[in-house]
């Protein structure tokens, strides 16, 4: 590892350019991910934000599943190809995935169809639960791993404090 004041000096400096980069990298995800659209409803953004934030995954997707309009269930079943939230045999939900029914029961998911018991889709919720669930494990490696190079900032930030003085006798003076 360095051990001299320049060596030091220029991983701190390297340190913090790969901070800042992964800042707008981070910054540029989060914008592509509401650009792209792939969710076009504010709610389901927000109530996937709200998980992140306090980890609550099912209460909250449940209680943001009950709130969101039919437009924004449709743009969700469409998208994770679900059916529901909780059972495809929920009232209030949109008309599932097409994909969802075998090729001769068209319209197997429908509420009130005969061919209820032949829609092939899993509720939403579990859909939902491996996304988001995938998310939070990339997110917590990601967070893990940069917790770790805050350590090896802290000591190079101590072995440069250490060099400075040795080298100018005031830990002020930063040239």
């Amino acid at each position: 590892m360095c051990s001299g004041f320049k060596c030091t000096k220029t991983s701190l400096v390297v340190l913090n350019i790969i901070y800042i980069v992964v800042s707008f990298i981070l910054i540029g995800v989060a914008a592509y991910g509401k650009a792209s659209s792939l969710v076009t409803s504010l709610p389901v953004i927000g109530g996937i934000t709200a998980c992140g934030i306090f980890l609550l995954l099912t209460a909250i997707l449940g209680l943001g599943w009950n709130q969101s309009d039919n437009g924004t269930r449709h743009d969700v079943q469409e998208l994770f190809g679900c059916c529901g939230f909780s059972n495809v045999t929920e009232p209030d939900r949109p008309s599932c995935p097409q994909k969802c029914c075998p090729d001769d029961k068209q319209g197997c998911c429908e509420s009130g169809s005969l061919w209820l018991s032949e829609c092939r889709c899993s509720p939403c919720h579990v859909a939902l639960s491996e996304v988001i669930g995938s998310a939070f494990r990339a997110s917590g490696g990601l967070g893990l791993f940069f917790s770790f190079t805050e350590i090896v900032g802290f000591v190079l930030t101590y072995k440069f404090r250490v060099n400075l003085q040795l080298n100018s006798g005031s830990p002020t003076t930063f040239n």
